[in-house]
């Protein structure tokens, strides 16, 4: 039987939080995927994978791991910045390929794209009010 402090770092690092997070990111990616493509062959799999909270489950490990970065590091700007460094840098590669997608599809498909509106969109994406979606994309996704 272990000793010592259960909630050390070092302890704490030995962990599949980061695996049980991909787990049920995936479960919720796998049921919208089958509903939303329309895959009748796999609706007892959903139908089965949705008892599974996976989005509760992925909030719940998120929000334990956060508050366990925050209680190794409590000072806020240093705390900030580990944030910011760790969502950001993915986040701006995200939205990037999101947009030349768009552009490219939008090409391929014939579709007019208000240009300005996608880089409003684009911006929006990249920051903190990423809640707009404006109507020239409704063809997309």
């Amino acid at each position: 039987m272990h000793k010592g402090n259960l909630y050390s770092p070092e302890l704490f690092k030995q962990n599949n939080f980061d695996l049980l997070r991909l787990i049920a990111a995936f479960q919720v990616a796998l049921v919208h995927g089958i509903q939303h493509f329309q895959v009748e062959p796999l609706y007892y799999i959903a139908a089965y994978l949705s008892f599974v909270p996976g989005v509760l489950i992925f909030f719940f490990l998120s929000g334990l791991l956060i508050c366990a970065a925050w209680e190794r590091n409590p000072d806020l700007w240093i705390f900030l910045g580990n944030r910011f460094y760790r969502i950001f840098p993915g986040l701006w590669v995200c939205v990037f390929l999101s947009t030349v997608v768009i552009i490219l599809y939008g090409y391929i498909l014939n579709e007019n794209i208000p240009y300005l509106s996608l880089a409003l969109w684009s911006f929006m994406q990249a920051s903190f009010l990423p809640q707009w979606n404006p109507e020239f994309l409704d063809w997309y996704g």
